[in-house]
């Protein structure tokens, strides 16, 4: 419905007035068909027949591209929308800056910057994963950079600003640029429409991953029947989701809020519940669980050193030290006195004197 509203002037006027308005519409296409004529009834100001053309998508070749447009439900809000590389060419170091244009200010903290895939009709996208914001950097109210690096994928930047007008300007206009070492600078130059906004559906994102198990096919039996995935915003849980082999262990949220009532951005963030069994690596939205591996005990060796002797080895460690003894005692040491040396002298004398005397008397006896 659009409502009119005449100020107290065209109340008081004494002859006729005349005026003109536009609005832009958007037809949702469950309802209404691709190139047919709709009939707009405006009651007293009579009907307009509109053609509801066909769906073109983006250029296939496009590499910068932005849009922008009012919120429906704050005119001095104003959400602006960038896409970047939908070619998939492969742009090095690729730098990106927004340049805010006259009666409106950056809302800070409103920037985000998402790789995306598009669906096939080229309408319609899923966000993969997204920048850090440590890669950011706002100017102030004037703008922002985002450094990409090398890319090779599509990019959707989002973020809003304010206007300082109270909404009053007809249009709302913005700058783009993108650079990388191997392309030509790329500039565009956009204004909201003239009607004060739209209504378009990217008020509204989705969210969407997959599982992949590492388990030799779930070799060990372990894997269990479904997983927990866990949807935070701002840092609070606020749905989750059970997935299973039926959907191919793939899970998506959809219809999201994307902005707050300020303005700014929701920050999004998905996590599993933890499996038993499994360590869990994430990437961006999609999950990688690996199977724990089993670990196999070393038997221990036995002791191989001995520490008590035997009985011989004592008997020769006995006997060595004994003969080790006598044979000391058996010679002078250098050095000793004359006296030692007439002893043992003195000693084998009478040894023979014995060995004589029993010569002498077996001798005798014969």
């Amino acid at each position: 419905m659009v409502t009119v509203t005449f100020s107290k002037l065209v109340e008081n006027a004494t002859s006729d007035i005349k005026g003109s308005f536009s609005v832009w519409v958007n037809w949702d296409e469950q309802k209404v068909e691709e190139d047919t004529r709709v009939v707009v009834d405006w009651k007293d100001g009579g009907t307009t027949e509109v053609n509801i053309g066909p769906a073109t998508g983006p250029d296939k070749d496009e590499v910068l591209y932005k849009w922008g447009w009012v919120d429906e439900n704050d005119s001095t809000l104003i959400h602006w929308q960038v896409r970047i590389n939908y070619a998939k060419e492969n742009i090095q170091k690729a730098i990106y800056t927004d340049i805010i244009g006259g009666n409106q200010n950056l809302v800070s903290g409103s920037i985000s910057v998402a790789n995306v895939t598009y669906s096939s009709d080229g309408e319609n996208y899923n966000a993969d994963s997204y920048y850090p914001q440590a890669s950011i950097l706002e100017n102030g109210v004037n703008g922002f950079t985002v450094n990409l690096g090398d890319i090779s994928n599509t990019i959707i930047i989002d973020y809003s600003t304010r206007a300082t007008d109270g909404g009053l300007s007809q249009q709302y206009e913005n700058r783009g640029e993108l650079t990388g070492e191997n392309i030509e600078k790329q500039v565009v130059e956009v204004h909201t429409p003239n009607n004060g906004g739209n209504g378009n559906a990217s008020m509204k994102l989705s969210i969407s991953g997959e599982k992949t198990w590492i388990d030799d096919n779930n070799a060990r039996g372990l894997r269990p029947s479904f997983i927990s995935i866990e949807l935070y915003r701002n840092g609070e849980k606020v749905d989750s989701r059970d997935v299973t082999a039926k959907e191919n262990w793939k899970y998506s949220f959809t219809n999201l809020d994307k902005y707050d009532e300020s303005g700014k951005l929701y920050d999004y963030d998905v996590k599993e519940v933890p499996v038993s069994n499994y360590t869990n690596q994430q990437e961006g939205y999609n999950f990688i669980n690996t199977i724990i591996p089993v670990k196999e005990e070393t038997p221990e060796k036995p002791d191989q050193s001995i520490t008590t002797p035997s009985s011989s080895s004592q008997v020769m460690s006995v006997s060595s030290s004994s003969m080790e003894s006598e044979t000391s005692e058996e010679f002078p040491k250098t050095g000793d006195s004359p006296r030692n040396f007439f002893k043992v002298l003195g000693i084998l004398l009478l040894i023979s004197g014995g060995l004589g005397m029993i010569y002498i008397r077996r001798k005798s006896k014969i």
